[in-house]
């Protein structure tokens, strides 16, 4: 009996634990099958859009399935940006009833050199491959039936970039951690005084050659979103009739042919479809109708690749005022462009997939031609693209957090009243009481004093509101009543919180804050905020989880696109005195003032209501007044400081002496609001105009040409997008200027340069100068002794029509740094 108690006493507990383990497994295994446990009846299938093609800073469509074959699941579809803490979760509300199969649209910025975004339902989750491309290269989307047209045109080398045909004009090879820096780079370790010693600059890596990707869709799968086609460069619809496409995807399509994308249409024989109303006014031709042409062998001498013999059904068409013909065959335009907003229409009459064309060996050279042209060349893209740190548009938005600091007097005084307490009087005070060893406690309590003291000097100087400096720079083209640019939002924080952003529609809204490190700048101090923030994107687009500090600025950017119903028309011309004539504003927009650009010559503009004019006197000044005066009012300094910004920028990096108008206006509120808050707005529109000059006459004055693009480097020579460039000894660098048409008539070209060599005292250096002869081809080489170089005869090196310039600095003994090289048209 006792044995068996034994047992019986061991063998039940054992079983009571047994039954207590058995619960809590099924316990935790309900909890956690319980939300989603419907999850696992859920299938998710995401595919990246445009085959996963992406350029970095680019947004890029992933359209994801989800299909439920359990009960209602109510959950967040999300795809996750980055590593903490700058981690971005784009999001999307999802209910999924049973048997429900839903398709959403998520658009994510991948990160430079991002391999794959993992998107999640619950617990079921994939990772969406992606395919990284170089800023260089170009992407082409091509519609077509069977999603395989222009396949033969994936991996093709384009021009290099920096090579005379390349499409992207501006800086060379180089950049943070690719090369010498610049004296006073924010980067340090490289130039003179780095590594190796003066002189010895790191060897940096020739980039790779452009190239081009093609991604392939039909007709069903073109997005109705402009964003979709962010990274895309080249549209090739090809004989796609218009009447397939719903009227968002035409929308879309438009919206991202005016922000400069290129888009292909092909003819051939259904010539019925091109008179659809959508084509009407983006085709570059009119009045349509389909001929036969015995061949088209003026493709076969244009391209360099004779075409197959026999007759072709091509689409006859009138080309339309300020159309270009490339090509004609017998007087029939076969390829004719026109500019659309920022971007061109490209129209092919016949159809390339289509005999003789499909399987010419001229396609290759045709389509390179196609994707390393581009539309003209957007002075606000280069810009944006090369000013990445220095004077820039950002930098003028983030340092207006700096007005509400104290003024130099108050901290003076401050500062001094501190001292005199602290010391003198605490002293005087303490002796006259007979009291000196309460030293202890009066420094204490004096340095909280004026430690209370500062912080309501400083409370009171930011205040206690959020403010929100709202920032539109657009860009009209020439000709065009479409202006394209972005949007920043500064937001001032005066507490430690989160906001919300809010906005109407799918808009392309991205964090454009400068970090230092993974920190968020509050008042030009770091602070450990994470930079990361949560994008909802469902009929509205919600940026949520904006973490800010005290004092602190983060700014967002979003993409902003205007109809002008008009543009600024120019009757400006070359005078003795300078540059004289009227403006009249076409647009619908008031016009409050302006500053013209010619190189780095300027004037000031007057206000231009809609329908109004101003008068521009010939008073071209060298340097800038306008941004230099003390502004009071937040708005007068944010455009003193953007204007400011932009003129540097367009400075360096622009093609110079295209005049440019940089007038301003009120923005338009309400796109994106401040969710839960009543900010102080502060809105200022900048609008860019290029204007058409007639040629400058004789006895006109000096033209300057400043900056000028770098076309083509030797080994280890690089530029800057400050300007600077960088010559490695036995080196050279080529830059190209543009001169007005007839610039040096009845005038002299003279060439200026300053700068400095790397090594101070080595001899046998020199600096030679050559210029393109477009009479011959050849170059002529100049020795340049001082800073400033008379060429004489200077017309012979500027091309007739396109007023073109071609320079090549080499160096011999040492390394140079250019920081600045003009061209200047001067009397004789």
């Amino acid at each position: 009996m006792g044995e068996a108690h034994l047992v019986g006493s061991t063998a039940g507990p054992a079983r009571s634990s047994l039954r207590l383990v058995r619960l809590l497994v099924a316990l935790v295994a309900g909890l956690l099958a319980g939300g989603p446990a419907a999850a696992q009846t859920v299938t998710l299938n995401a595919t990246p859009g445009l085959d996963g093609y992406v350029k970095a800073t680019h947004w890029l469509p992933i359209t994801v399935v989800l299909e439920n074959a359990g009960e209602t699941v109510e959950g967040s579809l999300e795809a996750t940006v980055g590593r903490q803490p700058a981690q971005v979760v784009v999001s999307r509300p999802v209910t999924l009833a049973h048997g429900a199969r839903q398709q959403h649209t998520l658009f994510v910025r991948p990160e430079p050199f991002t391999r794959s975004v993992p998107v999640r339902f619950g617990s079921v989750q994939t990772v969406v491959p992606l395919h990284s491309l170089d800023t260089n290269d170009r992407l082409l989307l091509s519609v077509s039936a069977d999603r395989s047209g222009l396949s033969f045109l994936q991996g093709l080398k384009l021009a290099p970039p920096g090579s005379p045909n390349s499409p992207f004009p501006g800086i060379g090879p180089g950049g943070p951690g690719m090369g010498p820096q610049p004296p006073g780079s924010p980067f340090p370790g490289a130039g003179p005084g780095g590594p190796g010693g003066p002189g010895r600059a790191p060897q940096p890596p020739q980039p790779p050659p452009a190239r081009a990707y093609v991604a392939h869709t039909d007709v069903t799968g073109l997005y109705d979103c402009s964003l979709a086609y962010s990274s895309v460069d080249v549209i090739a619809l090809g004989n796609v009739s218009p009447r397939s496409l719903t009227p968002a995807q035409k929308t879309a399509l438009r919206e991202w042919v005016q922000d400069g994308g290129t888009l292909v249409i092909a003819g051939g024989s259904e010539v019925g479809r091109l008179r659809d109303a959508t084509f009407a006014d983006l085709l570059p031709v009119e009045a349509l109708s389909p001929a036969v042409v015995p061949s088209l062998d003026a493709l076969g001498r244009r391209f360099g690749s004779p075409i197959p013999a026999g007759s072709a059904v091509v689409a006859r068409g009138r080309p339309r005022p300020g159309a270009r013909v490339w090509v004609a065959q017998d007087g029939l335009p076969l390829i004719v462009s026109r500019p659309h907003g920022n971007g061109r229409v490209l129209f092919l009459a016949f159809d390339y997939d289509q005999a003789p064309v499909r399987g010419w060996a001229g396609q290759e050279p045709l389509w390179r031609e196609i994707l390393a042209g581009g539309p003209p060349l957007s002075l606000l893209r280069t810009v944006q693209n090369a000013a990445k740190y220095g004077d820039n548009i950002r930098g003028a938005i983030e340092k207006m957090s700096e007005m509400y600091l104290p003024q130099a007097g108050t901290i003076v005084l401050f500062s001094l009243a501190y001292i005199l307490c602290l010391v003198p009087l605490n002293y005087l005070v303490l002796r006259r009481l007979d009291r000196r060893e309460l030293t202890w406690a009066t420094t204490p309590a004096i340095v909280l004093v004026f430690c209370a003291i500062a912080y309501f000097l400083a409370h009171s100087s930011h205040g206690n509101r959020v403010r929100l400096y709202r920032l539109e720079v657009l860009e009209c083209a020439r000709g065009s009543t479409q202006a394209t640019g972005f949007t920043l939002l500064g937001l001032f924080s005066p507490r430690r919180t989160r906001y919300t952003l809010e906005a109407p529609g799918t808009v392309g809204i991205t964090d454009a804050t400068w970090f230092d490190g993974s920190s968020v700048r509050a008042g030009g101090a770091s602070s450990s905020f994470p930079r990361g923030y949560t994008l909802v994107q469902t009929g509205k687009t919600r940026v949520e989880e904006v973490a800010m500090n005290m004092w602190s600025m983060r700014i967002f950017e979003a993409p902003a696109r205007r109809n002008l119903e008009g543009t600024v028309e120019s009757g400006l011309r070359y005078g003795p005195g300078g540059i004289e004539g009227r403006l009249v504003n076409r647009t619908r927009e008031h016009l409050e003032g302006g500053i013209l650009l010619v190189g780095s010559d300027e004037a000031s503009v007057g206000a231009m209501a809609p329908g109004g004019s101003v008068t521009v006197k010939p008073s071209l000044s060298r340097g800038s007044q306008s941004g230099r005066a003390r502004q009071t009012q937040p708005r007068e300094r944010l455009r003193a400081r953007v204007v400011d910004a932009l003129r540097s920028d367009l400075t360096h990096q622009a093609p110079p002496l295209r005049p440019m108008l940089i007038a301003w206006g009120p923005a338009r509120r309400g796109a994106v609001r401040l969710e839960g808050e009543r900010p102080e707005e502060t809105a200022i529109a900048l609008y860019l105009f290029p204007l058409a000059i007639p040629p400058a006459g004789a006895g006109a004055f000096g033209i300057t040409a400043l900056a000028g693009q770098i076309t083509a480097s030797g080994p280890n020579s690089t530029g800057y997008p400050d300007g600077t460039s960088y010559i490695h000894p036995e080196s050279f660098l080529e830059r190209e200027f543009v001169l007005p048409a007839g610039a040096l008539r009845g005038r002299r070209l003279v060439l200026r340069r300053s700068g400095q060599w790397s090594s101070p005292g080595t001899r046998k250096r020199r600096l030679t100068v050559s210029l393109h002869d477009w009479r011959n081809g050849g170059w002529v080489t100049f020795p340049m002794a001082g800073d400033t170089l008379a060429v004489p005869g200077g017309e012979r090196f500027v091309e007739r029509g396109s007023g073109r310039l071609r320079v090549r600095l080499k160096v011999t003994g040492d390394a140079y740094w250019a920081k600045q090289f003009t061209v200047r048209a001067e009397p004789r």
